[in-house]
């Protein structure tokens, strides 16, 4: 790759204007830790989970997408984060989505590095800014997942399949949002949007 395609990736081309590919994770079993600005993200009372990643689970989610707000606009159409390599080697993604129903926007970005063979570090910023009447309520969050490959992955699980803090299998990764077809709190709270059931890769 010439200097100059280099330098027009590093100022944020998407990858495949820079003839690249998002990074795939080795197939296997792989151990994730993921906190919440800086407290363990609990899934199954605990913030670890592990996860059966296949061959081509990256190809067809990339790793940006990780995120469980990721996911949440992704289902609302919003199009995938738009990324780019930097010179180090490491990735950095963005992306800014229109909340349902004109409600506000989700400004989202992020960084992920590591050799994705054994290890990896991925990084997500969220922020959630309302219309009126409720444009004075922001939200802000940073979701760290530590990804660690543990060996092939067990014969009870399947490719997608999560293995929850508890034990518990989510079949696909499907874990369902506790405020799944919630509207508008009864405290006059802003409207959130319809939660999917959310899948985490």
């Amino acid at each position: 790759m010439s200097r100059v395609i280099l330098i027009a990736c590093a100022a944020g081309l998407g990858l495949a204007a820079c003839g690249q590919t998002p990074p795939v994770r080795k197939a296997g079993l792989w151990q994730e830790t993921i906190t919440r600005d800086g407290n363990p993200k609990m899934l199954g009372n605990r913030g670890s989970v592990g996860v059966c990643i296949g061959s081509h689970t990256d190809e067809r989610d990339p790793i940006f997408n990780h995120d469980v707000a990721v996911k949440q606009g992704l289902a609302h159409g919003c199009q995938s984060p738009t990324a780019s390599r930097k010179l180090d080697g490491s990735y950095v993604f963005a992306s800014t989505c229109p909340l349902p129903n004109g409600a506000g926007i989700t400004e989202l970005s992020g960084s992920a590095n590591g050799n994705f063979r054994t290890a990896y570090h991925l990084r997500i910023e969220s922020t959630v800014a309302y219309n009126p009447p409720y444009q004075a309520i922001k939200s802000h969050h940073v979701d760290d997942v530590d990804g660690r490959y543990v060996g092939p992955c067990p014969p009870e699980l399947k490719i997608g399949d999560m293995r929850l803090g508890n034990g518990q299998i989510a079949p696909g990764g499907h874990i369902p949002d506790p405020h799944h077809g919630m509207t508008r709190g009864r405290s006059g709270s802003p409207p959130s949007p319809q939660s999917p059931i959310t899948k985490t890769d």
